[in-house]
């Protein structure tokens, strides 16, 4: 109903001259906030011209905030571009952030974009150094993007990007969603896989996705992909939706969660999904409206379905 007046999370933003985009936030079962965005800011030149990940935190609930510190430990000497990181709690303190970069990490994995983790354990202040977390790092020759992570609170956590991956051959060269999971925190990750088992046939460019679990072993990964499921003209975006009822053992084929994806011709991106403990979950994304008759009405517009997937 009322929210306090807007304010900057990284304190300096009336000086600094860096862009700070993509920010996540996360809260822990204490009552600590901890905020992260990719940035162009140097601080006097002692970071760089690339992008890095930088974090702040508060204990008050958001009304006020720590200076901004960087994350990714190999700042000062990397060149790659960090970006789209998330972050969540791992409970006790312990805290997970991924993102996307292309840093080496001194020639332990290649220069194309990976999805590196770090984590903390006193609560956001020191960070580990980067590991990658995709598993065909080392070897692969594509690029790994937007990565984006859900933990059912026990342990377990999904995390899901978009890659350009053939993953040795299973898959083919567009773009699709994968994912790894972790049982023990986020101290160790299976092995990078498709969440669309049709993904070495299909021709979809998929990205962007989100991940949402009920802690009750159901999973659903929510992104756009631009054609390829019987679009009129297949060339326009829709959002798809895929679950799992199995603790994310198995996953539904991608389905569009707008019924009319099969007739439209308007671009549906960027999408973003919730759900709470009573089986109801919603989806919202930004759409293209085009011009239609002599009026020039062209638009972006924000979208919502709610559903509750069959068990």
């Amino acid at each position: 109903t009322t929210w306090s007046v807007p304010s900057t999370i990284n304190q300096g933003a009336r000086e600094d001259w860096g862009t700070d985009v993509d920010v996540r936030l996360a809260h822990d079962a204490n009552g600590n906030w901890l905020a992260v965005w990719s940035s162009t800011e140097t601080f006097g030149g002692k970071y760089g011209g690339d992008s890095d990940i930088f974090t702040a935190s508060s204990a008050d609930g958001g009304l006020t905030w720590s200076p901004p510190t960087v994350l990714n430990t190999n700042a000062t000497s990397d060149l790659g571009f960090d970006i789209t990181p998330d972050v969540g709690s791992a409970g006790d303190g312990a805290w997970l952030t991924v993102w996307s970069a292309g840093d080496s990490l001194k020639g332990r994995i290649g220069i194309d974009r990976d999805i590196l983790i770090s984590r903390s354990t006193d609560g956001g202040t020191t960070w580990t150094d980067p590991a990658r977390l995709n598993s065909q790092a080392p070897r692969d020759q594509g690029s790994d993007w937007a990565p984006r992570f859900a933990t059912d609170g026990r342990g377990k956590w999904i995390v899901a990007w978009s890659s350009a991956v053939n993953l040795e051959g299973i898959r083919g060269k567009d773009r699709d969603i994968l994912y790894s999971a972790s049982t023990d925190n986020g101290a160790t990750w299976s092995p990078a896989a498709n969440l669309d088992a049709d993904a070495a046939n299909d021709a979809r460019e998929d990205t962007g996705p989100v991940v949402v679990t009920d802690s009750k072993g159901r999973w659903g990964v929510m992104w756009h992909s631009w054609g390829g499921i019987s679009y009129r003209d297949g060339s326009d975006a829709d959002i798809l939706v895929s679950f799992s009822d199995d603790d994310a053992k198995t996953w539904s084929d991608p389905a569009p969660v707008d019924r009319a994806a099969g007739q439209d011709t308007s671009d549906d991106l960027l999408p973003t999904m919730a759900t709470d403990d009573q089986g109801h979950w919603i989806g919202v994304w930004q759409t293209y409206f085009p011009s239609t008759g002599s009026v020039a009405r062209a638009e972006w517009r924000m979208i919502v379905a709610a559903g509750t997937p069959s068990p």
